[in-house]
Parts: C-alpha cells; structure tokens; sequence
C-alpha cells in the first residue's frame, strides 16, 4: 500500500519504485480518507480534483497521480482504492453504512457521503489513468437494498461502470449528498 503523501511518494528511501516495479504485481494507492471530512467541501475523503493551496486544501487524486508519474513507479501496476464508507465528521471513527444512509439514521448534514456520480466519477479516472481500483468496506455500500435503488451495491456497481467505460446509475435514496462542489 502506497501512503499519498508527496514526500513519501517522491523519496526514494521511502518508496525504491526501481527495484519494487520487479517485485510486486500491482501498487495499491491509498486514496481513500486522503483528508479529514469536511461536508462544507467535497462529499467524500478523496476528491479527485486538485485543490489550490489554501487554509482548506485537500489533496486530490489527480496530484497523487501528477506525484506518481514524477518516480520510477510502473504505471501499468498503479491501483486507486475507493473507499465507500460514509463518514460523520463528528466521529469520523465510528463505522458507518449506507444501509444508515438510506433509513436515515446518519447526520448527513455533518457527514461526508459519496454518492453514484462520486463513484462513477472515481471509476472513469482510474480508466484514464490507465489503472486498476481496490474497493475498500465494500459491506458497507448498501448492500441489502435498503436505498430502494434498481440493485443493492449501488457504489460498487457506479465505480465499475465507470471503469468500465458504462453508465452512471443514480438513486435517489443513496444520492442524498448532491451539492455541486468547487472539487470533483
């Protein structure tokens, strides 16, 4: 698993991408919970735009990939993880589904909650990155149905069709979050 961070990324004690692109099959680029949840910015941890550097700056996947093409990494073994994991910002470590989600029982006004278009989003640009995803908490997505939606894994099923080069299936109970947001 490959930490995000520009300095780790970049430093070849850290991370010898010259001698590793031998060894390993594939690296698992940890995207997921990248920033601390701000619900007033991005539905999620992990926004795939870059954010200007400011006071609220949150690193995107697309400056995670822009460090990654800096090294000696192999870029036909880079996989993107996707977290589906709605988080409250008020205990960020308490575990949360979008079984939740969609009987209504998380705060999602102090909650960062990814929805099909954020997860359709992710899939298209590990496609264009040439990469692979991790799905990470999968038994978290909704997997029972709960949200009424026209499958349960409603997160799941938007990541692939987005890797997939397919299309983006909303609903209307697990798209609670839609802001439009500076970031993507």
């Amino acid at each position: 698993m490959v930490q995000t961070l520009q300095s780790y990324i970049q430093n070849p004690y850290v991370y010898n991408f010259e001698e590793m692109n031998d060894l390993v099959d594939f690296y698992e680029i940890q995207t997921s919970f990248m920033n601390p949840c701000n619900p007033k910015l991005y539905n999620g941890c992990s926004q795939i735009t870059k954010a200007e550097p400011n006071d609220n700056h949150m690193l995107g996947m697309e400056e995670v990939a822009e460090y990654l093409k800096s090294t000696k990494i192999c870029l036909t073994k880079i996989t993107y993880e996707i977290e589906l994991a709605p988080v409250d910002a008020s205990s960020p470590n308490t575990v949360n589904t979008y079984a939740k989600v969609c009987q209504g029982k998380l705060n999602i006004s102090n909650s960062c909650v990814q929805n099909t278009i954020n997860f359709f989003d992710k899939g298209t640009f590990a496609l264009n990155q040439d990469s692979g995803v991790v799905v990470r908490y999968l038994d978290l997505d909704d997997i029972n149905n709960d949200c009424s939606c026209s499958s349960a894994f409603m997160g799941f099923q938007n990541i692939v069709a987005g890797l997939r080069k397919g299309s983006q299936t909303p609903c209307t109970k697990f798209d609670i979050q839609s802001d439009q947001y500076l970031y993507k």
